[in-house]
């Protein structure tokens, strides 16, 4: 099985103050290990301005991302684990887990989605993640489906 994220890149919080805030700690990981640069994180919080939040896939999930030339430096992804939800949006749905998504072509960028589907679509997976008390186990319930 393809290793979808690696456990350092895995957080889990039982709140954040908002959705800005949950897209800064998620991307920390990818940051701190020279996967993406500060502008990408900035990209992001552009994009959301001018589209909205079109990166919340589903009810508890949000892949936020921005382009491929927007500073990203390595392929990777990183997933911040929320025990109380956040909303993107006043009218848009409760997300307990964000994919912080950084792809360094279009190409790559497709596999990760294609393997990020499986995941999305398997609701005993989300429902695990969520309960997931430690990093180790998210790890392994990810990369072990």
């Amino acid at each position: 099985m393809v290793e979808i994220i690696k456990a350092r890149h895995i957080q889990i919080l039982d709140h954040v103050e908002n959705w800005e805030t949950a897209v800064k700690i998620a991307a920390e990981p990818l940051l701190q290990g020279d996967y993406i640069e500060p502008r990408y994180v900035d990209a992001i919080f552009e994009n959301t301005k001018k589209m909205g939040p079109y990166y919340v896939l589903a009810h508890n999930i949000a892949m936020p991302h921005a382009g491929v030339d927007d500073g990203v430096l390595k392929q990777q992804v990183s997933l911040l684990i929320l025990k109380n939800p956040v909303k993107f949006s006043e009218d848009g749905f409760e997300v307990r887990l964000v994919f912080l998504l950084a792809a360094t072509d279009n190409h790559s960028h497709l596999e990760t989605l294609r393997n990020l589907a499986e995941v999305f679509s398997d609701d005993a997976l989300i429902d695990a993640l969520i309960a997931s008390d430690d990093v180790q186990t998210a790890a392994n319930l990810l990369n072990n489906h």
